[in-house]
């Protein structure tokens, strides 16, 4: 690994990275958790250092995790370490899954999950068709919620969409927005002095501005329409039907502020560099 990656820029997680479990289940709704599988930390390691530049060690039966990255320049690994819980099922299996996912959350893998609590990520009732009453224990909810696209800002969620499901069938598509002090303040906008209106000028018209569409760029004919999408939010799409979508340009303006590196996986690389091309020929 060469000093390009000294900062090991950890990419945030794609949609499909990302499951989600319920952490709490009433009459009203449900609240949801998001949460990454160890395998996702095992990619994103590989895609980013190499799979020969790191390595994992367990300790005290497997409550500590140790992740190392190999530092090409000091000729030394480099680690961090965290401690784990057991799962419910599988205790053992599950403490070193947990211990390992955590070490991860260290180099910043899969961090900004941690924002997710500025979403308010409640679903109410109307919005489920599997939420059941349990007798007297309380409710119990069969629906499943599988993440469908992602925003980010600067280290953390801006929203995240989720369709949900009940016996295979898709029945609501939610999107959860980051609530922020701006959008406090642009519900409650401070009251303005009263003022006098002054005499209405007509003008000439003014012409709206037309955004150049994705089709129009140069760029675009780098992609081929059935070509499937390797990377971000739009992964496993193919090229014709994501250009199209309200989830493209989101993807293109994360592009254009990035610097990935995909040297390991060259086809990655290639599409990665495709996507800067149209990034700043659109945006």
């Amino acid at each position: 690994m060469g000093a390009e990656n000294k900062k090991f820029d950890f990419r945030p997680l794609t949609a499909d990275e990302i499951e989600c479990r319920l952490a709490r289940v009433t009459e009203n709704g449900v609240q949801i958790l998001l949460y990454k599988d160890a395998r996702v930390d095992q990619k994103i390691l590989d895609e980013t250092v190499g799979p020969m530049n790191w390595q994992r060690t367990h300790s005290r039966d497997n409550a500590n995790c140790t992740v190392s990255i190999w530092d090409d320049e000091k000729k030394l690994w480099v680690s961090k370490e965290d401690t784990g819980v057991e799962s419910n099922t599988q205790a053992a299996k599950g403490l070193a899954s947990d211990s390992f996912k955590r070490a991860c959350f260290n180099w910043g893998i899969g961090r900004e999950l941690y924002t997710a609590d500025k979403l308010n990520l409640f679903v109410t009732k109307d919005c489920l068709q599997g939420l059941k009453a349990k007798g007297n224990n309380g409710y119990v909810c069969y629906d499943v919620f599988i993440p469908v696209a992602i925003e980010y800002g600067e280290g953390f969620i801006k929203s995240i969409t989720i369709d949900i499901y009940c016996n295979n069938k898709k029945h609501h598509t939610k999107t959860f927005r980051r609530f922020t002090d701006q959008n406090q303040q642009a519900s409650n906008p401070a009251p303005q002095p009263r003022q006098t209106a002054a005499p209405v000028q007509q003008s000439a018209p003014q012409a709206t501005p037309v955004q150049k569409k994705v089709s129009d760029c140069e760029a675009a004919k780098l992609f081929k329409d059935d070509e499937i999408i390797l990377i971000g939010n739009c992964k496993n799409q193919t090229f014709g039907n994501a250009k199209n979508s309200a989830n493209f340009i989101a993807f293109l303006k994360y592009v254009k502020s990035s610097n990935r590196n995909y040297k390991d996986v060259p086809d990655m690389e290639v599409q990665y560099k495709k996507f800067k091309q149209l990034a700043d020929e659109l945006l």
